[in-house]
């Protein structure tokens, strides 16, 4: 998986159109996050570093780019992607591993990096940085 797209945090699925995110990334200073504890989804193989929102930044970041928040949203860091796991033993000694770990870290997030899904394969199509007066969400050359 690190071979196709850089290590990231999701803060959003879907994306409105790219002048709207443009002025919302614009507009919004960076996203101050806190990296907790090693976790792991319960309907897949995949572990992940759950991050929390403690100053509600990603959360208003989400309702203004969407216009709506959702509450089964999880902020993370992926780990191991289910996309990754070609053995679930593999995943499990994984899991045994780190599933005591936590991180403890506070950390902000400066740049926005819109991926797309193109033909099977993750493509990066343009980039931002948060902040008032930062510029736009930049397109990625073809």
């Amino acid at each position: 998986m690190a071979k196709r797209i850089e290590s990231h945090i999701t803060v959003l699925y879907e994306i409105p159109p790219r002048a709207e995110l443009d002025n919302v990334v614009r507009a919004t200073p960076p996203l101050r996050l806190h990296a907790g504890a090693i976790e792991r989804w319960i309907s897949e193989p995949g572990i992940f570093v759950a991050v929390s929102d403690p100053h509600g930044d990603l959360r208003r970041f989400r309702m203004a780019a969407l216009g709506t928040d959702d509450r089964g949203y999880q902020a993370h860091i992926t780990l191991l992607h289910r996309e990754s796991v070609t053995n679930l033993f593999e995943a499990d000694e994984a899991w045994v591993a780190l599933r005591d770990v936590r991180l403890n870290w506070d950390f902000a997030v400066n740049e926005l990096v819109v991926y797309e899904e193109i033909a099977g394969g993750w493509r990066e199509t343009g980039r931002g940085r948060f902040g008032p007066g930062l510029g736009e969400v930049a397109r990625a050359p073809n």
